[in-house]
């Protein structure tokens, strides 16, 4: 939704910023699933679900300072007045992270192990689930700080989804609405448009005025009209969009 080009250069920066620490907190992510002993479950559980609380913890940290100096830096170029409110970072985790890191780690592989999966399959397959779900909540706190900055800023309008260059189809069909305005937010959110699932590389850009929408979303909207509301046919129109997707 940038109106000038060192605003779209600004989430474009901001968007590669997010998906480093993402891999960041990945590398350090893995090196502590050893501490998850497949053979000792229930006796290693707790001490690598706090080691780990603690590292999404940090990450998600970052991922908020990172939001909210972008916000300010975006919002200088856009309209010639940066933010000036305080960080306001909220350092607890929400509930929920702890629920999906107990069903995408330690719960799934008790499942495999119990469908008869070989234990070097199940730990690795956990692993995998395990870090699409933390990497989420860490680049949650990015998000969150620019809805929260948004809401406080009185001279902005809403904001608009921006996705990873190949986005699924549910982020291409998010994307396609364009903006999400204040007035209307309660809506956005309630058909899905806050939503992010595991693995999510999508970000948010702040809306002050304009019309251009970031990234693709132009194209997506143009490929929902074409699949008529159709989220199955829009599936279909995104997944034949990508490179050999027609093959």
């Amino acid at each position: 939704m940038a109106v000038s080009t060192a605003g779209r250069t600004l989430t474009e920066r901001h968007r590669v910023a997010q998906l480093k620490l993402r891999s960041r907190f990945l590398r350090k992510f893995a090196a502590l699933w050893p501490q998850l002993d497949i053979s000792r479950l229930d006796e290693t559980s707790a001490p690598w679900m706090e080691i780990s609380l603690g590292l999404i913890r940090d990450f998600r940290y970052d991922s908020a300072v990172l939001s909210h100096d972008y916000y300010s830096r975006f919002r200088n170029v856009e309209i010639g007045t940066p933010f000036e409110q305080p960080r306001l970072i909220v350092k607890d985790l929400p509930p929920e992270v702890r629920g999906s890191l107990t069903v995408t780690g330690p719960v799934r592989i008790k499942e495999h192990l119990s469908n008869g999966i070989p234990a070097q399959r199940a730990n690795r397959e956990a692993l995998v689930a395990a870090s699409r779900s933390a990497s989420r909540h860490v680049l949650n706190g990015g998000r969150d700080a620019l809805y929260a900055d948004v809401d406080k800023d009185e001279i902005a309008l809403g904001y608009a989804r921006v996705t990873d260059g190949d986005p699924c189809y549910f982020c291409a069909m998010l994307a396609s609405r364009g903006p999400a305005y204040k007035t209307g937010r309660s809506a956005f959110y309630a058909e899905g448009g806050g939503k992010y699932h595991d693995g999510c590389g999508c970000t948010v850009e702040p809306v002050f005025k304009g019309s251009e929408w970031p990234g693709r979303a132009r194209e997506y909207e143009n490929l929902w009209k074409k699949a008529g509301g159709d989220i199955n046919k829009f599936r279909k129109l995104i997944e034949s969009s990508r490179p050999g997707g027609g093959s």
